[in-house]
């Protein structure tokens, strides 16, 4: 521990919200990792205003990816990613980081 000196890193973007990307380097090494993964997250919200932006035509696929949201919930969700991660937990039983997971997915498996 002696040349080793921690630090927190805390790079953060806007996605639906606020999410916070938290990197440990070692000092002297580059924080490439940190700074890639800040770019797929500032990549994610951009992504996730699009959709926002279209939300009637990306509704049916959001149904078709997720067929145990209703129709209803699908509606009210109104684009907002937070509240679609939210329902999904809710009817597939998964962890908050699975929903995100799967929506970060999604949204690749979109482009």
């Amino acid at each position: 521990m002696k040349n080793i000196i921690r630090t927190s890193v805390a790079v953060s973007a806007l996605i639906a919200g606020a999410a916070v990307v938290t990197a440990q380097t070692q000092m002297g090494k580059p924080l490439d990792g940190a700074l890639k993964q800040s770019g797929a997250v500032q990549q994610a919200a951009m992504d996730w205003d699009r959709i926002e932006g279209n939300w009637k035509q990306f509704k049916g696929k959001i149904k078709e990816k997720w067929s145990n949201l209703t129709d209803d919930e699908i509606e009210k969700i109104e684009g907002k990613r937070e509240q679609l991660e939210g329902k999904i937990q809710e009817r597939y039983g998964m962890t908050k980081d699975m929903v995100r997971k799967e929506v970060n997915e999604w949204l690749k498996s979109l482009q």
